[in-house]
């Protein structure tokens, strides 16, 4: 019964859990902002080489 006190009252590997914990929730975040940031782009590029191909159609007619 002591050793399960002393288990259960024992700090030594929190401090490494609440790192992995916060590491993970950090990639996490970075991982939707990156995800968001390329569909931005996506659309962006795409409206772009929209805008490009109307005007190159209307040099041309």
């Amino acid at each position: 019964m002591e050793k399960i006190k002393k288990f259960l009252l024992d700090e030594q590997g929190s401090e490494a859990a609440e790192y992995v914990i916060l590491t993970g929730v950090v990639a996490i975040v970075i991982i939707i902002g990156a995800s968001y940031l390329g569909n931005q782009m996506d659309s962006k590029l795409s409206e772009w080489g929209t805008e490009i191909s109307s005007l190159g159609e209307e040099a041309e007619g």
